[in-house]
């Protein structure tokens, strides 16, 4: 089994965190009063003192809200089997499947799309894709062949497959 790790959509912030964001938001409402007192006052000197200590502030917060050593990751392990070689082509069946090409897709659909891309299909692996039985995919080949989509072919040796038709 190979371990993956995935990171969590949200990190959890500590008392620290937050007390420091507190800081910083204090220091920028305290910069943009001076920046108000400036324009008010028509204090040139006052503006400037405002400006630097604004940029400074939101600078500060971004070093420490974006610093390597202050990001929290949660890290869930997941536990993924990789497929034996004789299941390859079993494994990405089920992965074509997940895919919707469609909002509204039946079963039968899927059927359809699994012949047409890989234009043969054994019943076994219907069976084990679908969950259902070999006389539910018998049927769901007559109606395929019914439509002229897909013919059921049973072969002297070995189990009975859907084809697609051309």
């Amino acid at each position: 089994m190979k371990k993956v790790y995935k990171r969590s959509s949200h990190s959890v912030k500590n008392t620290s965190e937050r007390r420091q964001s507190l800081d910083f938001l204090m220091f920028y409402f305290v910069s943009i009063s001076l920046l108000i007192f400036s324009v008010v006052l028509s204090n040139l000197w006052l503006l400037y003192i405002g400006l630097l200590f604004s940029l400074f502030t939101i600078v500060g917060f971004f070093v420490i809200k974006f610093s390597s050593k202050n990001r929290h990751i949660n890290k869930k392990v997941i536990s993924v089997k990789q497929p034996v070689s004789g299941d390859v082509k079993l494994h990405s069946m089920r992965r074509f499947i997940a895919l919707k090409h469609n909002k509204y897709e039946t079963d039968l659909d899927k059927l359809y799309r699994l012949i047409e891309k890989y234009h043969v299909v054994k019943f076994s692996e219907v069976s084990k894709l679908f969950n259902i039985d070999n006389s539910k995919i018998e049927q769901w080949g007559k109606i395929l062949e019914s439509h002229s989509l897909a013919y059921t072919h049973y072969p002297t040796f070995g189990e009975p497959e859907l084809r697609w038709k051309q």
